[in-house]
Formats: C-alpha cells, structure tokens, sequence
C-alpha cells in the first residue's frame, strides 16, 4: 500500500527459477488498468515522481507525491519473465491512496497574535 505517508514502493521478484541455470531471464511490465495517461512501467524522472523497472532483474520502484497526475486508484502491473519459449507472469497491485480525506488538520487555540497597531506616524 502506497499513502503519502510512506510514498515508496519497492519489489523485486522472487521464488522465479529456471532450469538449466544457465538460462537468462528476462522480464517486461505492463499496466492492466489504471488512468489511460498513466504508465507506471516506463522508466521516467518527473518533478515529484521516480519511477523505475529493470528488464535483467524484475526489480520495480515507484517513488511520488504527485497526486494529479497519478490518482488514487489501483494499478494491477503485470510482471512477465520470459526465458526462450517459456513464459510466466505474476501480478502486482500498486494502490494508491489519497491521504487528504482522513488528514488532520489542528489549529491552535489563538491562531492570531493580538499586536497593536499605530495608523499614523508615531512622532505627532
């Protein structure tokens, strides 16, 4: 679960296992869902958001408090490891979470300073 409390999220598949060894994997990432403008598998450095995924690896990071243009929602990403002919997927759900409904928002009990104030020249 992503909130802006704790705007990170981070995995690397695990458990995935090829036999002979000797095998490479690799791995690709796809949207099923979400804001048609939003593509949380490109790599992409923007203002308040990082997102990252590496093909050698599977390893996936989306970093942002940018919540315009990435909404509230959940976001099914689809990771597939290929290897030759072979190929699996597994499927991974990114839920963002607008934190502003349940914020707390505190004022003190004298918010305002009581200062006086002189409206015309202090010398006369």
């Amino acid at each position: 679960m992503y909130t802006a409390d704790s705007p990170l999220l981070e995995f690397t598949p695990t458990g995935i296992t090829i036999d002979p060894i000797i095998c490479p994997i690799t791995y690709s990432c796809a949207i099923l869902a979400g804001p048609s403008r939003t593509d949380l598998c490109s790599d992409f450095i923007d203002g308040d958001t990082i997102g990252t995924f590496d093909p050698a690896t599977g390893a996936y990071t989306f970093k942002s408090i940018d919540m315009a243009n990435f909404p509230a929602d959940t976001y099914p990403l689809e990771i597939t490891a290929t290897s030759g002919a072979r190929v699996n997927s597994l499927t991974v759900n990114l839920v963002l979470i607008d934190p502003c409904p349940t914020s707390t928002l505190t004022l003190s009990a004298t918010p305002y300073a009581d200062n006086t104030y002189v409206l015309r020249d202090p010398s006369q």
